[in-house]
């Protein structure tokens, strides 16, 4: 796969690098999970979910999709495709810490994502190391530490802040974008690449939030164009190793630098998640 950077575009201490990629072609799924029945499997247990598609079309869910209610709130561990009438489940960690059980076993969702921070925390120590990250990102108290209830009044204050002028808006998507590369405090931090224009748009608002939420006290540096194509560099033949991996979703080894995951449906690319692991923000939360 041959991935193009643009100009950077810097917004407070993230920088925005559009990012191009040749095309897959039409996509064979929609995003919108409104058609998506998520709930606790017959024997509820926390790291998977019963997830039934009865709908026509195929379904995306993205890795660190947050599911609220049900026992727990929990969020997707990997990026998959939910086929068209199927049943099945899906393998996700806790991310409401002081909660288990109740009468409701289904799930609410919408486009809403775990961030970097937290999401990593699976990878560097699994269910413990996500729940003391969440722990870390909860200032305020939540009743059950719930980084659902968390990531909500952050993301509430970052749209105040938004329509009170105290921020600049994100960088709009440019035609034929698919992706984006985002440096927090100088340096690269995560790469995001879609199969099509219409799937990143459709996720961006969500990415934009999850990106807030990380940021603490990160250093308003601009990240350089030579630091951002230099990740790419290096990202590409991680890319290249898991082409002719067999299962859909293929990670890179807990000994690279760089955490990369990549979703293929139908053969094709569908979607591209990759951070570097010795970021200040994924190490230490900002």
């Amino acid at each position: 796969m041959q991935i193009h950077i643009g100009q950077g575009f810097p917004v407070a201490p993230v920088t925005f690098f559009p990012v191009w990629t040749h095309s897959g072609g039409r996509r064979r799924f929609t995003t919108s999970l409104d058609q998506l029945r998520i709930a606790e499997m017959p024997e509820a247990q926390a790291p998977y979910l019963l997830v039934e598609n009865p709908g026509k079309r195929n379904v995306f869910v993205a890795e660190g999709q947050l599911f609220e209610g049900g026992f727990q709130d929990r969020m997707a561990l990997r990026s998959s495709i939910i086929p068209a009438r199927s049943v099945g489940e899906i393998a996700v960690a806790c991310v409401e810490v002081g909660r288990w059980g109740g009468e409701a076993r289904e799930h609410t969702m919408e486009i809403r994502r775990a961030s970097e921070f937290v999401r990593a925390g699976w990878g560097a120590g699994g269910q413990a190391e996500v729940w003391d990250r969440i722990s870390r990102t909860d200032a305020v108290g939540s009743a059950t530490t719930s980084y659902a209830e968390v990531r909500r009044d952050i993301a509430r204050q970052w749209a105040f802040d938004r329509s009170m002028m105290t921020l600049p808006p994100w960088p709009p998507l440019l035609p034929g974008q698919s992706g984006v590369l985002i440096g927090v405090g100088g340096y690269p931090m995560r790469l995001e690449i879609f199969s099509d224009p219409a799937t990143l748009r459709e996720h961006y608002t969500a990415l934009g939030e999850s990106i807030w939420v990380d940021l603490h006290d990160a250093p308003m540096e601009v990240t350089p164009g030579r630091r951002a194509r230099r990740m790419v560099r290096r990202i590409e033949p991680l890319l290249a190793e898991q082409d002719d991996h067999p299962d859909p979703w293929s990670i890179t080894g807990a000994d690279s630098r760089y955490d990369v995951g990549r979703l293929k449906h139908g053969g094709l690319p569908v979607h591209i998640r990759a951070s570097d692991r010795s970021h200040p923000v994924i190490r230490a939360g900002g």
